[in-house]
């Protein structure tokens, strides 16, 4: 214990450090000056620690763990227990009797633990272990309403239900939950204003018995039209602009298309060259007259689509053969399915499109939407279960872990110590005939390499291949000896901790 609640120090190496061995000394690290810690943030890549501990320690999910993370954890873990002694043993075994059920977190936790013991079928037991609660979590998670607010398909009973929530989930995508992607409140509000967004959408091109409207010129022939009017409206245009411009000064021909230059560095021998070159000519030679000859000499890539474009959308909006196409002819082409081409941009419920009108208007049956809010009311009944779960592996994952946790980044006396390893240390490597004891996880190389710099350290970088896993980048100082033999592409035996 710290002499009379004060600030005791020990010298390790040159340095000297705050001594943090019960949860007295623990108490007194949350309070001291932030200037004083060796270390005020660490990614948690880096930490050999239990993953959920670290999860639950960034909580602005940003990848690393700082000062202020940490005694928050510390102040309110003191404040949960009753009882500390646990944390300074880092037990993973919380007596229920040791905690704090003045608090609100404190009486959610041995509520959960009582039903924790009642499931594992020991409810006259008075603790509760780490592995107890994580079995009982493991399955409470599963089931699929154990997420507040967000059901999975396999909830449902009714398979057409089922099938809603699989749906809904494919189109405008899912919440998280432990067993999968699931619906929440929010997905399903989403899904069902797409449907009827989209339904309204589709109802705009209804067509009447006399077989057309504004938005459908030709009846239901208009969509596969404007398909042959789009694919070639860049085209067309290219060819009326360069009229124009021929029009008003024949020298522009010279500037339009190829350039002698451009031609000699391609290969024709190579028909994908030649593939691509017709695809950026232009649709034909351009006229003064601006007039399209839809019959005549045309690139031989969109020659085809033109003559389909002839017969199939300007003869009929023209109402004659068309075998001629003037500009004046194709701005009236272009307004001709001007509604249609605005109907198509206000477009809306794209998400939900794949699913059809049909399957959209029996999902806006009421009884799919009461349905799935029955169910997700009852997750959030149940998952408050699971939040009592969580809180109480919380509070025993910091009790277990915070003391050691906070001697690697307040004080750092197992770095100093040759029969201990601090939890930033990813192992040793055999190399060269030598050991190396310090190694650490270096996922940035490029980063710590600028960092490694400043120090006057002959620092190795490693590469390091798992069977099976991926392969990962660790940093090792070579704090004695000579260079060796020790190069680029040397190999030797990592052990990992």
């Amino acid at each position: 214990m710290a002499l009379h609640g004060r600030h005791v120090f020990r010298r390790y190496g040159r340095s000297v450090h705050l001594r943090i061995e019960t949860a007295d000394e623990l108490r007194l690290a949350a309070g001291l000056d932030e200037a004083l810690w060796v270390s005020t943030n660490a990614p948690i890549g880096t930490l050999s620690c239990d993953a959920a501990l670290l999860r639950r320690l960034d909580t602005d999910g940003n990848g690393r763990i700082t000062c202020r993370d940490l005694k928050a954890a510390i102040r309110w873990l003191l404040e949960t227990l009753a009882d500390s002694s646990g944390v300074t043993l880092g037990a993973t075994i919380l007596p229920l009797d040791a905690v704090n059920t003045d608090t609100a977190d404190g009486r959610r936790a041995v509520e959960s633990a009582r039903k924790v013991l009642h499931a594992e079928q020991a409810p006259e037991a008075q603790e509760v272990s780490l592995d107890q609660v994580r079995r009982v979590k493991a399955e409470a998670e599963q089931r699929p309403v154990s997420e507040a607010g967000v059901v999975l398909p396999a909830a449902a009973e009714d398979e057409d239900i089922r099938t809603f929530l699989h749906d809904v989930v494919a189109t405008v995508g899912g919440a998280p939950h432990p067993g999968g992607e699931g619906v929440s409140a929010e997905k399903l509000q989403q899904f069902l204003a797409d449907a009827e967004a989209h339904l309204e959408w589709l109802q705009e091109a209804d067509l009447p018995e006399s077989g057309a409207t504004d938005v459908m010129p030709l009846g239901a022939d208009t969509a596969a039209a404007y398909e042959l009017l789009a694919a070639l409206r860049g085209k067309i245009d290219q060819y009326f602009a360069q009229c124009e411009a021929l029009a008003l000064d024949e020298r522009f021909a010279a500037r339009m298309g190829w350039t002698e230059q451009e031609l000699a560095n391609l290969d024709f021998d190579d028909p994908e060259v030649i593939d691509e070159v017709l695809r950026k000519a232009p649709l034909a030679r351009p006229q003064a007259d601006r007039v399209l000859h839809l019959d005549g000499q045309l690139n031989p890539y969109y020659a085809e689509g033109v003559r389909q474009f002839a017969r199939e959308v300007a003869a009929r909006v023209l109402g004659k053969q068309a075998d001629r196409l003037t500009a004046e002819q194709w701005q009236q082409v272009k307004a001709f399915f001007a509604a249609h081409e605005s109907w198509l941009a206000r477009k809306a419920g794209s998400a939900v499109e794949p699913l059809g009108p049909q399957k959209l208007r029996q999902y806006l049956d009421e009884r799919y939407a009461t349905a799935t809010r029955d169910l997700i009311a009852e997750s959030r009944r149940t998952a408050f279960d699971l939040d009592g779960l969580r809180t109480l592996e919380q509070l025993i994952l910091y009790q277990a872990h915070l003391l050691e946790l906070a001697n690697n980044m307040v004080s750092f006396p197992h770095l100093y110590d040759a029969n201990a390893s601090a939890l930033f240390e990813a192992g040793s490597l055999v190399m060269d005939g030598r050991r190396f004891t310090l190694a650490v996880r270096a996922d940035d190389r490029a980063a710590h390499a600028a960092v490694a710099q400043t120090s006057s350290m002959y620092v190795m970088y490693a590469e390091v291949s798992p069977a099976g896993e991926p392969p990962y980048t660790v940093a090792l100082p070579v704090t004695a000896g000579g260079r060796g033999n020790l190069c680029v592409g040397k190999r030797g035996v990592f052990i990992d901790r």
